[in-house]
């Protein structure tokens, strides 16, 4: 940038006001034609000096200096001003490139002044693409809506299973914790089939939840919390029963001892310990959560406002023709979101054990 202004500093100073106005008006499209407009003097002052009564800058006569060439220009020291106020225009370079005598530094402030709407206006475009829209607004609260409930609602279920595999043994409990397990292994399609085909309106366990209890699921929101806390399940349940397994039986044996009951051993001595297990299970589950796509939009498909996600508003985005800059604004922003998950679960199993410790 200084390169640039020093080699334009020395052409207008080589080629007059009147060629270096063109190529700047010819650099710069976006300028407002009241800046690219350089008007003739109408009036001089009692010394001597130019006034510009029409022109969109016009400096306080106190400003001008004598040059030796006779005529009055600013000093390089003035500053450019537009109706008393300060501003960029190149009124005020075509009376500095006159002087001669002015140095380099006269016509790079207000060539700095001019360029500085027009950075401005690179910029506040770039954040208007970085910003969110209304939409986009809508689908990420959506998410963050679909996911907690989610995981909420599959959280005490997993801890009862979670305490089952840990502390009992029964015949077929590997078969069990497998079947537990197979929505981290099963295409995700096809657990959102298996959903619809359950909790359908016109299917009989749908229909019976529609007209006795009045929920509908299929393509509503809260199917898609059902859906998204059905595939983060074993996220949960594995975190919750590798928790408990890791806990010395010998504190929960001491407790049965001093005459606690089962309940009071759970949850004063167990659920406690337990604690940074559920605590990054739920977390790693409300993440995954944020990503679903296949079984959502199999079970309550791609519904603006009421169903569509941030996973199914980028595969909209990407629909669409030029789509691609919302696209990368949602990606970008799933990242995000899921760096942090991960962060924060793993902040969150770090301090509980600290906790423990202590």
């Amino acid at each position: 940038m200084g390169v640039w202004l020093i080699r334009w500093a020395a052409s207008s100073l080589r080629d007059g006001p009147r060629s270096r106005a063109s190529r700047f008006s010819a650099r710069t499209t976006a300028v407002p034609p009241s800046l690219t407009t350089i008007r003739q003097p109408r009036a001089t002052t009692a010394a001597g000096g130019a006034t510009y009564p029409d022109a969109p800058c016009s400096p306080p006569p106190s400003r001008l200096v004598e040059t030796r060439s006779g005529r009055r220009a600013p000093c390089r020291k003035a500053a450019p001003y537009l109706n008393g106020t300060r501003c960029g225009s190149l009124a005020l370079t075509k009376v500095a490139s006159e002087a001669r005598s002015c140095s380099a530094f006269g016509i790079i402030r207000p060539a700095l002044t001019a360029v500085a709407p027009f950075c401005g206006h690179l910029l506040g475009s770039g954040i208007d693409r970085i910003m969110l829209t209304a939409a986009e607004h809508q689908a990420l609260f959506l998410s963050l809506q679909v996911s907690l409930t989610g995981v909420l609602a599959a959280m005490p279920v997993a801890l009862l299973f979670g305490v089952l595999l840990a502390r009992w043994r029964f015949p077929g409990r590997a078969l069990a914790e497998g079947v537990l397990s197979l929505p981290l292994v099963l295409p995700p399609v096809v657990v959102g089939y298996l959903l619809l085909i359950t909790f359908g309106s016109h299917e009989p366990l749908g229909g019976w939840l529609l007209h006795h209890l009045g929920l509908k699921l299929a393509f509503t929101w809260k199917g898609a919390a059902l859906a998204a806390g059905l595939i983060t399940f074993p996220f949960q349940l594995r975190a919750i029963r590798l928790s408990l397994e890791g806990i010395d039986k010998g504190l929960v044996e001491a407790a049965e001892t001093l005459g606690a009951r089962a309940l009071d051993r759970f949850v004063n001595v167990t659920l406690p310990l337990a604690l940074p297990g559920i605590i990054s299970g739920a977390i790693t589950a409300f993440s995954a959560a944020l990503g679903e796509f296949g079984a959502i939009i199999t079970f309550v498909s791609n519904i603006p406002g009421e169903t569509q996600t941030l996973p199914l508003a980028i595969y909209s985005a990407l629909q669409q023709p030029g789509g691609e800059i919302e696209a990368a604004r949602l990606c970008g922003l799933s990242i995000l979101l899921a760096l942090a998950g991960i962060t924060l679960a793993q902040l969150a199993d770090h301090r509980a054990r600290a906790l423990l410790r202590t």
